[in-house]
């Protein structure tokens, strides 16, 4: 394995860092979500911040959840767009992972977020034959 492999493996292999990264500046040379439509209730809205934010230590929680990666939550109506956007992605790309596990109510669940947003696209799971693999 070449250096660089094995410094990839070795920082995977470390997980979820205890120090967080230091933040970067908003760069408009590229591409980020396009703004969603606002389909998740304030219930769900948190669950999916607690769903977030479970994979980090809890004493980095009120860093990110102000915007430790980037994004400013200050109440204004633009930052709450920029929230509702953010959570559509997370949440449907834990939904997509799901079905991808093979998890029939992820799978119909992806598929109706496919229906209402017609820009989200999600390779979908085929499946297989148990009889081929025998």
């Amino acid at each position: 394995m070449n250096t660089s492999t094995l410094r990839f493996r070795d920082e995977i292999l470390e997980g979820i860092p205890h120090k967080l990264p230091s933040k970067k500046p908003y760069d408009n040379t590229v591409n980020h979500a396009p703004k969603r439509k606002d389909i998740l209730n304030s219930v769900e809205k948190q669950l999916a911040l607690k769903n977030s934010l479970r994979y980090f230590e809890p004493e980095h929680h009120k860093e990110l959840i102000n915007g430790g990666f980037g994004m400013v939550i200050d109440g204004s109506k633009a930052a709450e767009q920029r929230l509702n956007s953010m959570l559509f992605w997370d949440v449907n790309n834990g939904v997509a992972r799901g079905s991808w596990a093979r998890n029939e109510g992820a799978l119909e669940a992806i598929k109706r977020a496919m229906e209402k947003e017609p820009n989200l696209k999600v390779t979908l799971p085929n499946e297989v034959d148990d009889n081929l693999l025998i």
